[in-house]
């Protein structure tokens, strides 16, 4: 069901006319790998009820079968409305300063307010980043997504993803970390649910 219609959005995106520009085999391989980050979190999310391995083993799904540089997970505080970072995974230890601590803070407050998927495409060109344009370059990143978390109308936090080349975030990837974050927010929820219950 889930998978099937992930699959309808997938093939949606990719052109079917003479001139286009995947062949039938790169879309089956695509398609594979979509598939697969899916599976792959959707096992954890079945085997893990600790929200912090959940998290971390998630951005390690990420950037193991989508090659992205960076992927983390920030949490939003619920007395202060605060980004606090707790899980995160591929390159560490190169960018310092607001950006390792919570991401793209603008952009993961803008994500969260109008529970839409924020995507820069090009750090270098993205008039969008701002003061944030070298914390990206020294990190090496290329193009950054962040993704709401968001269940039952409340925002749960964002997961942010950097790839390390410019353009790396097609409507099917886009597709794709939607539907990652909207299971892990359902995770989250279930799992917060069950601690309100004991």
């Amino acid at each position: 069901c889930r998978l099937l219609r992930f699959r309808q959005q997938v093939f949606e995106g990719f052109p079917v006319e003479e001139g286009e520009a995947l062949t039938a085999e790169k879309q089956v391989y695509e398609l594979t790998l979509y598939l697969r980050t899916i599976r792959e979190i959707n096992k954890l999310i079945v085997r893990e009820r600790t929200v912090q391995p959940l998290l971390a083993g998630a951005c390690n799904i990420l950037v193991q079968t989508r090659g992205y540089a960076r992927a983390q997970i920030s949490l939003t505080e619920r007395t202060s409305g605060a980004l606090i970072l707790v899980a995160r995974a591929g390159i560490a230890g190169a960018v310092s300063g607001p950006w390792a601590e919570n991401g793209c803070a603008g952009a993961a407050v803008g994500a969260l307010r109008s529970g839409q998927t924020w995507v820069c495409q090009d750090t270098d060109s993205d008039p969008r980043l701002g003061d944030w344009r070298e914390a990206t370059r020294a990190g090496g990143y290329g193009s950054v997504a962040v993704v709401p978390m968001i269940q039952e109308g409340r925002a749960l936090g964002v997961l942010t993803v950097c790839a390390d080349r410019r353009g790396a975030f097609s409507q099917e990837e886009i597709n794709l970390l939607n539907e990652l974050a909207g299971d892990l927010a359902f995770a989250l929820q279930s799992s917060v649910h069950e601690q309100e219950r004991c």
